[in-house]
């Protein structure tokens, strides 16, 4: 087993060298001048006491540098010392002139009127007028709203989260309330948000082939387990009845005992699916 003294031995030369290599970079970018301010670091002339006392810094490396090969040219300046080498240069007046240059003139056309922009924000079930965005986007809004619902009680701050990621109107919220309202009363004489289960919301199933799919509420209790998929459209197909079969056998195959629904809002109305590969 290797040391850990090794190993941050080897980080902290690693970074001694990069702060070398920027400095190079920075030592010798200069055009005509050049300006450099460093702590000023008080030393003996060991070597041990140089590296505990700053020559482990850039800024301690210049002092130490300065100091040991050209200290009789460092003047004392208000506490500071000052090394100088050159001449300051003055200004050319061709460095000082900046010549314009005329482009040709370019045709540009304005893209407001071939890119639309959509955000989930104002005006989310109305943005073209239609019955079906309404539907799908009314479907969208309520399948998130639902998956942040444990139990009744997680209500209004499921929908307070709803409303701070889409923005809705005063009239897009009404149909909100409307919706979900019209849920629950489609599953008033249901345990499904009672606190009864242990609930997973939105959770990946693999199945047999190796897909993946989420049902929308899995509920657990022992041994027990019942699927419940949410649809806000207003037909029933067998596609829905087989995605739930599929979501039924997978947790039979896990040792449970399952229930399938479809709960169909708009049309008012429960489905109970039955795994008919068994």
């Amino acid at each position: 087993m290797i040391p850990f003294y090794l190993y941050y031995f080897k980080e902290v030369q690693d970074l001694y060298i990069d702060n070398l290599n920027i400095s190079y970079v920075a030592l010798t970018r200069a055009k005509r001048e050049m300006y450099v301010f460093a702590p000023k670091v008080e030393c003996a002339n060991s070597r041990s006491s140089k590296t505990e006392s700053g020559i482990k810094y850039v800024g301690g490396m210049l002092n130490h540098v300065l100091r040991d090969n050209y200290a009789e040219d460092m003047i004392e300046d208000g506490g500071n010392q000052i090394w100088r080498y050159g001449e300051k240069t003055a200004q050319t007046k061709q460095e000082t002139q900046t010549k314009a240059t005329d482009l040709p003139p370019m045709q540009q056309t304005s893209p407001a009127p071939n890119i639309a922009i959509r955000l989930p924000s104002r005006n989310f079930f109305f943005n073209d007028g239609t019955n079906l965005s309404q539907t799908v986007n009314l479907g969208i809004v309520m399948h998130d709203l639902l998956s942040s619902i444990v139990t009744k009680n997680d209500v209004p701050k499921a929908l307070k989260q709803l409303n701070d990621k889409y923005p809705l109107t005063n009239e897009e919220q009404l149909i909100v309330n409307k919706e979900l309202q019209q849920f629950f009363t489609l599953i008033a004489d249901r345990d499904w948000f009672d606190g009864e289960y242990e609930v997973l919301n939105e959770q990946d199933l693999v199945l047999t082939d190796g897909t993946m799919r989420r049902p929308d509420r899995l509920l657990i209790k022992q041994q027990h387990a019942v699927i419940i998929d949410y649809k806000f459209g207003f037909h029933e197909t067998d596609d829905y009845q087989k995605q739930v079969m599929q979501y039924m056998l997978l947790l039979s195959q896990m040792g449970y005992k399952t229930e399938g629904y479809l709960c169909y809002v708009n049309l008012k109305k429960i489905v109970q699916v039955y795994d008919t590969s068994r």
